[in-house]
């Protein structure tokens, strides 16, 4: 995972879920976490790696990583 990032204001999970284009959630590739170094820590480039084998009839397209608050219960916009 590569991020471009600025310290936040404390530190989130990341929200992995992959949704295909027609609105299919691949429920077996989530895999929700803390990232190694806490958002409240990032500056400039981030990176690590977070193994998913994605499956062969998964649809192409652009999958997009949000941010988790789970002291709220939601994403971070």
């Amino acid at each position: 995972m590569r991020f471009n990032a600025v310290p936040m204001a404390q530190d989130y999970y990341v929200f992995v879920h992959f949704v295909d284009a027609n609105g299919v959630q691949h429920s077996s590739l989530n895999g929700d976490h803390l990232p190694p170094v806490g958002t409240s820590r990032w500056s400039g480039s981030v990176a690590y790696n977070v193994p998913r084998t994605p499956p062969l009839d998964l649809a192409a397209g652009t999958y997009t990583l949000r941010l988790w608050d789970p002291a709220v219960r939601r994403l971070v916009r």
